[in-house]
């Protein structure tokens, strides 16, 4: 893959909500039109003329959008694979979303979590299996077996993200989340990581990331839902990272930003935590949440060094 080619764009085209979930990484952000028809289909342009293949359509909850579906469908149209993560609220949407495209252009991915469970949820996932995520906290509940336990259903157990250090209080260390991830692996086979490449980068599947500090700016990029573009989600806080608007710039030219530097460079783990078994290979973990939760984005992630 030549520098610099995107794999996926991490698009939020609303940060509203129907829960309010009390790990959810958007949480605080100050409020922000929802992207139109319009302005959707122009990102659509934008990621072909780019050659980008994926669009992770996160939020907020997409599903609040009256258009979603037709923007879905321009995608698929335009050869772009979309990936929809959802609370599962909106089950009629969800169905009809499922039955109109394939898997292999469109898979959705159902978040599960102790505040909401919509009624006919089990029966949609029975019939359809979309993806299910957990997020993994110290306080973490236990996990619906009968949804593991089925067949070709993919899990995704998700190390939590910090925005502030009072998270730090009901995070885990990145060791801790692994030791979670393997003691469900053994159960079921099925069950995937989902965790910020700042970690241990898989450099088999991305080889492009094997000389840089984490993904943003290599692999993906993520756009709010006026198209102004960041490195990466948890940084949309923090405008002083913002590379432009990619309703009216040039992605190229935002991927050859100098704000990019830093996250496409590895210096060596800031880490110092002689006691860790992944010392030796980690990158230092997720330099947002190190910039977030203790201050300094070139830290080590205090995830790990809070245990």
């Amino acid at each position: 893959m030549p520098p610099h080619r995107l794999r996926y764009l991490q698009f939020f085209p609303t940060f509203r909500c129907n829960q309010k979930c009390g790990f959810c990484f958007n949480r605080g952000l100050a409020a922000t039109e929802d992207c139109d028809a319009e302005r959707f289909t122009r990102l659509l342009d934008a990621m072909s003329d780019c050659g980008i293949p994926e669009l992770d359509i996160l939020g907020g909850e997409p599903t609040l959008l009256s258009h979603l579906s037709e923007r879905i469908a321009r995608a698929v149209s335009q050869d772009i694979k979309v990936n929809i993560s959802t609370n599962g609220s909106n089950l009629p949407l969800l169905k009809s979303l499922a039955g109109r495209f394939p898997r292999e252009r469109l898979r959705i991915g159902i978040s599960l979590n102790e505040h909401f469970v919509a009624d006919g949820l089990a029966a949609f996932i029975n019939e359809y299996r979309p993806i299910l995520k957990a997020v993994c906290t110290r306080t973490m509940p236990d996990l619906p077996e009968q949804y593991l336990e089925l067949l070709h259903t993919e899990f995704y157990l998700i190390f939590t993200d910090s925005v502030r250090k009072d998270d730090l209080s009901y995070t885990i260390s990145y060791p801790e989340y692994r030791r979670r991830l393997a003691a469900l692996k053994q159960r079921h086979p099925n069950v995937r990581e989902v965790v910020c490449s700042g970690f241990l980068p898989d450099v088999g599947l991305y080889p492009e990331l094997a000389g840089v500090r984490c993904p943003a700016g290599t692999t993906k990029l993520s756009v709010m839902p006026d198209g102004s573009v960041y490195p990466c989600y948890l940084l949309f806080r923090n405008p002083e990272f913002r590379l432009g608007n990619i309703l009216s710039a040039s992605l190229s030219s935002m991927l050859n930003s100098p704000k990019l530097d830093f996250f496409r460079t590895f210096r060596g783990n800031p880490c110092r935590k002689s006691s860790c078994e992944f010392l030796s290979r980690c990158r230092g973990g997720c330099p947002a949440v190190s910039l977030l939760a203790a201050g300094d984005i070139a830290a080590a992630d205090p995830r790990c060094l809070s245990q």
